[in-house]
């Protein structure tokens, strides 16, 4: 009896192991993964290669990076992907196939943009085909999100993650090919042959089932676009943002047919204006007028910091001192600001409460608003861990990785032997992490694995101070240990903490709000390795290791801390399902 229970015990635990591998979802998810990775890949090295072969300068080529941003930022529209359906697309293949079509049609169209250009004559067109390229490529990253998350329980979403992980892996060895079809060819033919690729699997998308809409939603065709005082705000504050945004990125002002458009100062007046006219032109905005003043006051010293640190400090000696400085002014500034507008909003609100009157709301606030409030309702006192663990568990990989390749140089090893291992056995060893990763998660559930995953970082990275203080350029086995140790780690951590993310959301706003968790990890992570390098310079490749693979220790253990909330501070359940 003991050895039969025994034997029922290892077939339920083989069986919850090997059957999301059975998903007919998975070979779905493995073309979409490789969807996914194909427009970055080549936005990203290609069209650099490209530019730099025509002789166009490192910075202008260094400044396409920015059109990247777009996966970073891509929750501020995933709404719009959440709740907008396609004119006839949507009723003929349903919500979320309808937008990947659309948006594969938009990398299609970037790469043909871009085939058709010549950047030594100009870089206008393949600007334009880059940004098509870049925006199209996140909006495809929102609907497959959205779509894996649908299209299997929670359960399941490691094995999900693994064969998207392994089409996005695809997508970066079928990339080079495109610089043997230029070499061989030319550069038209290279990013026409890319195209055809994603036009192939805009066919397939045609095959693939349309999960089940879950959840019901509000409808939002009957409501006003904009209804009520914290959306007037909002509007005005998104000028203000696009104003600091415009200053950021020196582009105080442009030049448009010979005209110079003041565009900073245009944007900041555009936010004056919708706050002072707010009661006029935004319907149901019944905000005071000193409310109003104080919020714009706030708004004008963020969007102009800098002024206001120069005329305060003027210029120091020392540049940091003066960078320091503008950080403190900007980010105090930009508190207030938001600090100040969440309070006349409340008042605003409260007042309108007490007096009897409606507060209405607009389909703006349907989109945009009710996905981030569902979050913050629904996990309360647990919401700034999560938020914390969702930022830092992947900070050891992201900072490492950047000085992994000046590492190799500077021990002596050549460029062909360090591109032999990382295409050879360290692809091989990221796929097997991957596939690792998914069968951890469905034996030992996501949160076990995400333990273990930051062991494996701590011991591998740290490895990697082992290799720097030891190695040198004959030392091949040691240099193929250290890359594929990496990562086999960075493909199981890629699998799982896909999988914890998918777990946060509802499915019912699954673009949206897995944009909003993908964004802040990875908006944070980039930021933080641009600094990997000063460092490295000022601590030395060992102790830098060293101090990048102890990030995994607070990682994992703010895994087990927020696991010990969760059940002490269980999340809000979700509305029941209902598919539509």
């Amino acid at each position: 009896m003991s050895d039969t229970t025994t034997e029922a015990a290892r077939e339920t635990w083989l069986h919850r192991m090997v059957k999301p591998f059975t998903r007919p979802e998975l070979a779905a998810m493995l073309m979409l993964g490789f969807a996914s990775g194909l427009p970055l890949y080549l936005l990203y090295q290609k069209t650099s290669f490209w530019m730099r072969e025509e002789g166009v300068d490192l910075s202008t080529i260094g400044y396409f990076y920015w059109l990247g941003m777009f996966y970073s930022f891509k929750f501020i529209w995933a709404p719009i992907i959440d709740r907008v359906d396609l004119p006839w697309l949507t009723e003929k293949l349903g919500h979320r196939r309808s937008w990947m079509l659309l948006s594969v049609s938009g990398t299609v169209l970037g790469l043909v943009t871009i085939a058709g250009s010549d950047p030594s004559e100009g870089l206008t067109q393949i600007i334009v085909g880059a940004l098509f390229l870049a925006f199209s490529g996140a909006t495809l990253d929102i609907s497959i999100d959205a779509w894996r998350i649908e299209s299997a329980p929670s359960d399941e979403q490691a094995s999900m993650a693994a064969s998207y992980s392994f089409g996005y892996r695809a997508a970066l060895m079928f990339s080079g090919l495109s610089l043997a079809i230029a070499e061989y060819a030319s550069w038209f033919w290279s990013f026409s042959a890319m195209a055809a690729a994603m036009a192939m699997v805009g066919g397939l998308i045609f095959l693939i089932r349309e999960p089940k809409r879950i959840g019901k939603r509000t409808a939002i065709d009957e409501l006003p676009f904009l209804a009520g005082p914290a959306q007037a705000m909002a509007v005005a504050l998104a000028f203000f943002g696009l104003a600091k945004v415009m200053a950021w990125m020196n582009f105080a002002e442009v030049s448009l047919f010979g005209t110079t458009i003041p565009l900073l100062h245009g944007l900041a007046a555009f936010g004056v204006v919708s706050l002072l006219a707010g009661r006029l032109v935004w319907r149901g905005t019944k905000m005071s007028l000193p409310w109003r003043l104080i919020v714009g006051v706030a708004a004008l010293g963020f969007v102009y910091s800098g002024t206001i640190v120069d005329q305060l400090i003027g210029t120091t000696e020392n540049e940091q001192v003066g960078k320091l400085w503008l950080v403190i002014t900007t980010l105090t500034l930009l508190s207030a600001m938001i600090w100040l507008a969440i309070r006349a909003s409340a008042t605003t609100a409260t007042a309108l409460t007490s007096a009897g009157h409606v507060q209405e709301r607009g389909r703006l606030y349907e989109m945009f608003a009710v996905p981030f409030l569902q979050v913050a309702d629904r996990y309360g006192k647990v919401l700034v861990p999560i938020i914390l663990l969702v930022m830092i568990y992947r900070l050891s990989d992201f900072t490492m990785g950047v000085m992994a390749t000046p590492l190799y140089a500077d021990l002596g090893f050549g460029k062909d032997v360090v591109g032999a291992i990382q295409s050879g056995p360290g692809v091989i060893s990221v796929m097997v992490g991957l596939a690792i990763g998914g069968l951890a998660a469905a034996a030992f559930g996501v949160t076990w694995s995400l333990v273990l995953g930051a062991a494996l970082t701590l011991i591998t990275n740290g490895a990697y101070a082992w290799f720097a203080g030891t190695a040198t350029g004959d030392d091949v086995g040691f240099l193929a240990f250290a890359i594929c140790a990496d990562n086999v780690a960075g493909g199981f951590v890629t699998t799982v903490f896909i999988a914890y993310l998918s777990s946060l959301v509802d499915p019912a706003q699954a673009a949206t709000q897995y944009a909003l968790f993908s964004s802040l990890y990875a908006t944070l992570n980039k930021f933080v390795a641009g600094f990997s390098g000063q460092m490295a310079e000022t601590l030395g490749y060992v102790n830098f290791f060293l101090l990048t693979a102890s990030y995994a220790i607070p990682a994992g253990a703010l895994v087990l801390v927020v696991a010990w909330l969760m059940k002490r501070y269980p999340p809000k359940p979700l509305t029941a399902p209902v598919e539509s």
